[in-house]
């Protein structure tokens, strides 16, 4: 993970750690052709602090990056249905201690 974060955004990451973890869930039969385990597979959510920001090139799986402000970051959709996710990263980052995170985040 920390080797694609730098090569597709051209950050170098420091503490990483895992957040929580998203259970995908198929009910159909397995499609033709479908890359991941089946039924179930993990969507896994880490939170990391950047140490140092590289060069940006645009590449096939990027075409910018951005350092966002908390009210930024929350307003984006994704992070506003998983809000408990975005508390337990902010936490993080403002060095709640580890034991006052609990268990990793399951989505619903």
């Amino acid at each position: 993970m920390v080797i694609e974060v730098h090569e597709e955004a051209g950050a170098r990451l420091g503490s990483v750690a895992l957040l929580g973890y998203h259970l995908i869930r198929v009910l159909a039969p397995k499609p033709h052709g479908y890359r991941y385990p089946h039924p179930d597979s993990y969507m896994l959510v880490y939170w990391a602090r950047v140490a140092a920001l590289d060069a940006f090139a645009v590449n096939a799986e990027s075409r910018e990056r951005a350092l966002l402000a908390p009210n930024e970051a929350r307003a984006l959709p994704w992070m506003a249905s998983n809000e408990q996710l975005y508390a337990l990263a902010f936490g993080a980052a403002l060095g709640v201690p580890e034991d006052d995170l609990h268990e990793p985040a399951r989505l619903p």
